[in-house]
């Protein structure tokens, strides 16, 4: 079984049902303490707190997403959002061009990212900054901006 918080969204912003980070950590250490408790195998999915800066495999490009639209997407959270809420996160469409091409404009769109978040870190992160999926969410403009914790 695995745990995962609702990714932030502006609808879901728009409804206060996001979670502060105090609450995501406090969320994430009861799913700890679950998992010692059961037999059941318990886990967290993307979106609490990470140690590591590029915790997922879509940024590591061991994981690629094509959504329903046949973009090729950096993961699969993102491409869950409204086609309105920005397109930061989407490499090419296949159906108008080669996966060779989307592919390579997607390995070097992980670049730039991923030395844009070490040069963020390096600067110093928030307390939200921690959250990967969050963080990723904001920089593709899939949040509709910072939200308030």
């Amino acid at each position: 079984m695995r745990f995962g918080p609702l990714m932030i969204t502006p609808e879901s912003r728009q409804h206060g049902l996001d979670l502060s980070p105090e609450q995501l950590r406090e969320a994430a250490a009861n799913i700890r303490a679950l998992a010692g408790r059961f037999a059941l195998a318990i886990g967290m999915a993307p979106g609490f707190a990470a140690d590591e800066l590029f915790p997922c495999d879509p940024l590591a490009m061991r994981e690629m997403n094509v959504d329903c639209r046949g973009s090729l997407t950096k993961c699969c959270h993102l491409s869950g959002h409204p086609e309105e809420s920005g397109a930061g996160d989407r490499a090419g469409r296949l159906g108008e061009e080669s996966f060779a091409a989307a592919f390579e404009r997607l390995r070097a769109a992980n670049e730039a990212f991923r030395a844009a978040k070490i040069r963020h870190q390096a600067a110093g992160f928030s307390d939200l900054d921690d959250f990967p999926c969050w963080y990723c969410a904001v920089a593709h403009g899939k949040a509709g901006g910072r939200p308030s914790d």
